[in-house]
């Protein structure tokens, strides 16, 4: 990952936890400050790791989980986990990229760790040796299932790069009654040769306009290729079509920054395939009122 994709997926992180929403990513950690136990700041990291499917982890340091940022310092960094790493058992966490990000007066640090050599082995103050798995908010043992699944080498999340999206709304016939629909078109890159098996019915998405209207829930998510097969198959790279659509009741169809959400997730992958996306939703007159809303273009982060 590049700095600015890093860099767009740590301001998308901010503005959620800003606006007291949840961060929907399994793969980010916030903290307000280094960990001062290294044995305790290992185990969270090893058992991130762990749990992530061999994808990437965030970790961003001077925020709290509220939004309030407090700030750090990343010369702390490097030092700090030079010591968290011996207490690996062998192999531990690459650290990747470490990039400052502004915010205001304050400078976050956001630390990328690579964990493509899992299983991570802690070894503990009592000598004892664990593999730590993340589970919700905590810490805990792997269990035999889940060492079994590590060493199994399932394929990993693609890479998906976001190239264009567009979303409506349009009153129905029916008094309050409003028809919303997506189309996003993503390229896909698989991280192996291994074809890539999406079922339709286990996708699913939301979006949502800041300030004005809580998460709807599409309807139906589908791929523009065959609306009636039960699933995408990716062989290689491509571009993929999704579509979505929803019904919902409403006097009116708010305007303003709408996001979206998709979730695709492949069979036997650790980590689904998301699509997250900002726009600037309007509204367009017709010969009989405010009939309907489209979008304008992307909604830049704020920096």
């Amino acid at each position: 990952m590049d700095q600015y994709k890093l860099k767009n997926w740590v301001t998308k992180v901010i503005n959620y936890a800003k606006s007291e929403r949840p961060i929907e990513d399994s793969y980010v950690e916030l903290k307000s400050e280094l960990p001062a136990d290294n044995h305790k700041a290992a185990r969270q990291i090893g058992a991130h790791a762990n749990a992530s499917g061999n994808e990437q982890i965030l970790w961003l340091v001077g925020i709290r989980q509220d939004g309030t940022i407090v700030g750090a310092k990343r010369a702390e960094v490097a030092k700090w986990y030079a010591q968290v790493k011996r207490l690996f058992d062998g192999p531990c966490p690459s650290l990747v990229n470490c990039l400052n990000i502004k915010c205001g007066s304050k400078v976050l640090v956001a630390m990328l760790f690579e964990t493509n050599e899992a299983p991570y082995v802690i070894n503990k103050k009592d000598g004892d040796r664990e593999v730590p798995w993340r589970e919700a908010d905590g810490t805990r043992s792997a269990s035999r299932k889940e060492l079994l699944d590590l060493l199994s080498n399932s394929v990993q999340t693609p890479t998906v790069d976001l190239l264009k999206s567009s979303f409506g709304g349009r009153r129905t016939r029916t008094d309050d009654c409003w028809s919303a629909s997506l189309e996003s078109r993503i390229y896909v890159k698989p991280k192996s040769s291994k074809p890539i098996i999406i079922p339709a019915h286990d996708c699913n998405g939301w979006f949502c306009v800041r300030g004005r209207m809580g998460k709807r829930y599409f309807d139906n998510v589908c791929f523009a290729h065959d609306r009636d097969s039960s699933d995408y198959v990716i062989k290689g790279p491509q571009a993929v079509r999704v579509t979505a659509g929803a019904l919902f009741y409403g006097k009116f169809f708010p305007v303003g920054i709408i996001d979206i959400h998709l979730s695709l997730p492949p069979v036997n992958v650790a980590r689904p395939i998301t699509v997250s996306e900002s726009l600037v939703l309007v509204r367009r007159k017709s010969g009989v009122g405010d009939t309907w809303v489209e979008t304008l273009g992307r909604a830049w982060p704020e920096e």
